[in-house]
């Protein structure tokens, strides 16, 4: 349902006073300063000459930040669509956008919950922070009763839902027009994401919805069911039908994150046990399996051309996939620290990903 916004107007003005005293340093800080806006040009450079990350290049790959947040259970990191920022969520609901070149950053969203609170209520890693195409729309949403606020760049806020039980996906569509969210139970809310209004409650005989992602074309929604068995359900965006259904074991496995890859033919799935799955959505068969992860990868991302796949693993290592060979040609090895978020910027240039217990790690090809 859509709440009042002035509430969560007033009271975003009191967490940004609050989470402003908050601890946590990057490398080289600066005076904070309000971020601007994304624009809608081009997406800016990490640096002048900075290269985009490829496959020749990879090995070259070296750390130039570290956000400390050694408190925190960071599982989403995501660019601004213009590449100016770099905005972090995690489990406990607090949202942070640094500055991309002096790692400033500007408290967005206060925490929602506890540790203890979050552990008692079974709150998972998965991520619901997203950013709507243009950037200039942030969702955000955790706790117990699937709180989901809606809100402008700025922190403005628009509206506010409930999905009644905890939520562990969310997904807007490539045009910015509808939010999809999913969690505990099998139904799915998809809701006008200028209005608020909803637009479909489309419903299965599955239940726990880990997955949520927009096909490229944005014509059809596919979610990733894990109870009681493993199962992929797509949706069409145009009638909210259901267009088709697959699963790639019989065996019951838990789905961590899918992405398309850009021209929609593939869908890139990361799963329990540890392997990474390439369906071809035509056929609705896996075409390619990637091993070497030694436990469960929890988040995917394509570089901006889709030539390069980057996995963020439970095993403490980001690993970097020629993504038309399938061959590793770059391993990360953070330790023995479990790693829940990875994201390309929008240029190609950057490498960010979440390490637990420390904060989030940000990588570019040394000059």
């Amino acid at each position: 349902m859509v709440r009042r916004s002035a509430e969560a107007s007033t009271l975003f003005v009191l967490v940004t006073l609050i989470a402003s005293c908050r601890p946590g340093t990057a490398q080289a800080l600066s005076p904070q300063a309000p971020s601007p806006a994304p624009s809608t040009g081009a997406p800016v450079s990490s640096s002048p000459g900075g290269q985009a990350i490829t496959a020749l290049n990879a090995a070259r790959l070296v750390r130039i930040a570290s956000l400390d947040l050694p408190a925190s259970f960071v599982n989403t990191v995501t660019f601004s669509p213009d590449g100016r920022s770099l905005v972090t969520g995690d489990r406990y609901g607090e949202v942070l956008v640094w500055e991309r070149g002096t790692w400033s950053r500007r408290p967005y969203q206060m925490p929602l919950t506890t540790r203890q609170a979050a552990d008692s209520a079974r709150v998972p890693f998965y991520g619901v922070l997203a950013l709507s195409p243009d950037g200039r729309t942030v969702v955000t949403g955790g706790g117990p009763e699937g709180e989901v606020g809606v809100r402008d760049w700025e922190g403005r806020a628009r509206f506010t839902l409930s999905y009644g039980v905890p939520i562990f996906a969310t997904a807007i569509s490539p045009d910015g027009r509808f939010l999809a969210v999913g969690g505990m139970r099998g139904n799915i809310v998809v809701h006008d994401l200028a209005t608020g209004q909803r637009v479909a409650d489309l419903r299965c005989d599955r239940e726990y919805v880990s997955v949520l992602v927009f096909s490229p074309d944005g014509n059809t929604l596919v979610a990733g069911y894990e109870r009681p068995g493993n199962l992929m359900k797509a949706w069409s965006t145009t009638t909210w039908q259901e267009a088709f259904t697959f699963n790639q074991m019989t065996e019951r496995i838990d789905y961590h994150d899918a992405v398309f890859t850009p021209d929609g033919r593939q869908l890139v799935i990361g799963r329990i046990p540890a392997d990474i799955e390439f369906v071809d959505m035509g056929t609705k068969q896996v075409v390619r399996r990637l091993r070497g992860h030694t436990r469960a990868p929890y988040q995917l991302a394509l570089s901006p051309d889709g030539s390069l796949l980057a996995s963020a693993a439970d095993d403490g290592t980001v690993r970097l996939w020629d993504a038309r060979s399938g061959n590793a040609v770059r391993v990360i090895d953070t330790g023995d620290h479990e790693l829940y978020s990875v994201a390309f910027s929008p240029d190609g240039t950057l490498l960010a990903f979440s390490v637990s217990g420390e904060g989030v790690q940000v990588w570019a090809v040394a000059r």
